[in-house]
């Protein structure tokens, strides 16, 4: 799907949030009169009412979709950060699903959507949350070690946080296979909790994640996520907690074996707090 390429953009509301369906210009829209466009417009959208009514009947509302003047897609990414992108580069249609909706459905897509191309989502991995108080913050050094209690637990239990998400956490497991640290979404399963006021530790690569293992539509066991550089020196982050410790990154660290689980062991000392933004007088 070319990038540049003009197209319609319209938008539809949903209870809770808003469903963008980008379709193809025939012609630039540059200027093209405006009836001739909102013309162009509609004979687009009754191409896709081939489809529109299986998605209207998965989502379990109607839609009426209303045209927007945007034009570029690469605006779309902006409009709608907070959304999942399914493509069908045959019909030459995109679909960006609020991630909320896509959340509280219970069921899978519809048959008509088999081959459509579901885009995976952008995952931070967050392995453990830790009670940090402050003596535990002043011994976090070079060399230092932070045991993990998660990776204790028979199976590890961890989360996938989505990029541009509402802050929702869903469950991933970590498990060795050949000697390897692997991680794997685990669908339909409990999420861990994390604490405001609890500092984690997060793998400093985003991981994408398909959505139906992510959402435990696929059926079937999640494979494992790409993720080579798990155990490498600096791989790892501890991140402080909204309430407490700023929001923000306090050391990295490596993964590294202790008897039946993992501990981290810190590669640098914490890092500087922010600095403040003058307040303008």
């Amino acid at each position: 799907m070319n990038a540049a390429r003009p197209r319609h953009l319209f938008t539809a509301r949903l209870p809770d949030s808003e469903l963008g369906l980008s379709l193809p210009c025939r012609q630039p829209p540059h200027g093209v009169p405006v009836g001739r466009i909102t013309l162009e417009a509609a004979a687009a959208l009754y191409q896709a009412e081939r489809w529109l009514p299986a998605l209207e009947d998965w989502l379990g509302c109607g839609l009426l979709p209303r045209l927007s003047s945007v034009t570029e897609p690469l605006a779309e990414a902006l409009m709608f950060d907070q959304h999942l992108r399914v493509t069908h580069p045959e019909l030459d249609a995109e679909l960006h699903l609020p991630w909320s909706t896509l959340r509280a459905l219970r069921t899978p897509p519809p048959t008509q959507f088999t081959h459509w191309t579901w885009h995976p989502l952008a995952c931070a991995l967050v392995l453990d949350a830790l009670p940090l108080g402050d003596g535990d913050l002043a011994g976090l050094e070079a060399g230092a070690l932070l045991l993990l209690p998660a990776s204790f637990a028979g199976p590890w239990q961890a989360g996938l946080v989505p990029a541009g998400g509402r802050g929702e956490v869903h469950p991933a497991r970590l498990y060795e296979s050949h000697g390897r640290l692997c991680v794997a979404a685990a669908g339909e399963g409990e999420a861990p909790a994390i604490a405001g006021d609890h500092a984690t530790v997060r793998f400093r690569q985003p991981l994408l994640v398909p959505p139906a293992d992510l959402l435990g539509w696929s059926g079937a066991k999640p494979a494992a996520l790409e993720a080579p550089l798990l155990l490498s020196a600096h791989a790892m982050m501890v991140h402080g907690g909204a309430a407490t410790l700023a929001n923000r990154p306090l050391a990295t660290g490596q993964l590294i074996p202790v008897g039946a689980g993992f501990a981290l062991r810190l590669d640098g000392v914490p890092l500087p707090a922010p600095a403040r933004t003058p307040t303008p007088a």
